[in-house]
């Protein structure tokens, strides 16, 4: 009997932790604004990487992607922007890359990026 409520006690945490640990997890990158970019895979691969900096940067910054998110030959991802200047790169599987340079994106306004390779 003490065997069977240790067990019981020791899943009752571990859903609980896993309960706490999914709340707090949600999709920081879920979009929820007004003015976004909207990438389209119509490659014909798997897109592995996406960057987008204002015009001014002088470097790509961090992959915009979520942890272990690949965006697959088909589907469409949205990211929330702020209005203006960007420049964008899908970087694809197998080495190749799309860009796109000086995209205004205005107030309240989706961008359509359809990467074809």
């Amino acid at each position: 009997m003490r065997f069977t409520g240790l067990r019981f006690g020791k899943m009752f945490s571990l859903f609980a932790a896993l309960a706490i640990f999914a709340a707090g997890c949600s999709d920081s990158n879920e979009p929820s604004g007004d003015t976004q970019l909207r990438l389209i895979n119509n490659s014909g691969t798997t897109i592995l990487f996406v960057y987008y900096s204002d015009c001014d940067d002088q470097s790509w910054g961090d992959d915009r992607l979520d942890d272990d998110e690949t965006i697959a030959d088909g589907d469409d991802r949205l990211f929330d922007v702020d209005p203006g200047c960007y420049d964008l790169r899908a970087d694809l599987a197998g080495g190749g890359s799309e860009t796109l340079f000086g995209v205004q994106i205005d107030e309240d306004e989706t961008f359509e990026w359809t990467v074809i390779d």
